[in-house]
């Protein structure tokens, strides 16, 4: 009787947001690794960094390095009046010093405030209840597949309009079945 019985299947929007609010209030903290691909033209530059992420806001990110990008950033907040703590290298020389949260060099490395980040800003950023809502978000179940040796369940949101409200055109997310946690995230823009 479950609605994720049938791949291609509407998912109960006000059930799924309802359940992971639940359960994001449950979880304290966790690690990950935060991977951004860009393309232009035919030039594609992916760059990942390890995160570590604290409740109530607390957002550790280590990026692979290269010269002129940002190495390492500290958010936690209220403290160090709301600025990241940045390192980077520059030309070979360190670089540390404090940046605005929603700055251009903090957002060109993760593409958005890093207030931003988090399971719990996962499904605020989507805006899936209010999307759904208004027939500005179209949601699909596309299956289980294994993930990291996982058993997820995977949900694609699709912005149609998404130059007005959206950041968004499309959002694949692999739920962790066991677990019930969101534990990858494709977004397209």
């Amino acid at each position: 009787g479950s609605n994720l019985s049938r791949i291609g299947t509407d998912l109960d929007v006000r059930g799924f947001t309802q359940s992971w609010q639940r359960r994001s209030g449950e979880i304290r903290d966790y690690t990950g690794v935060w991977v951004t691909e860009t393309r232009q033209g035919n030039h594609l530059e992916r760059r990942q960094a390890a995160f570590k992420f604290r409740k109530p806001f607390d957002v550790y990110m280590a990026w692979d390095g290269e010269s002129g990008k940002l190495r390492e950033t500290l958010f936690r907040q209220g403290w160090n009046g709301d600025r990241v703590r940045v390192r980077a290298s520059l030309f070979r020389l360190a670089v540390i010093g404090d940046l605005a949260p929603d700055g251009y060099w903090v957002q060109r490395e993760s593409h958005f405030s890093i207030k931003e980040f988090g399971f719990d800003r996962i499904v605020e950023r989507l805006q899936i209840q209010q999307g759904w809502l208004q027939g500005e978000l179209e949601i699909q179940f596309r299956g289980i597949q294994k993930h990291d040796g996982r058993p997820c369940y995977v949900l694609e949101f699709i912005f149609p309009n998404s130059g007005r409200a959206h950041p968004y055109s499309r959002v694949v997310v692999h739920w962790d079945i066991v677990h019930r946690v969101p534990v990858k995230q494709e977004a397209y823009d």
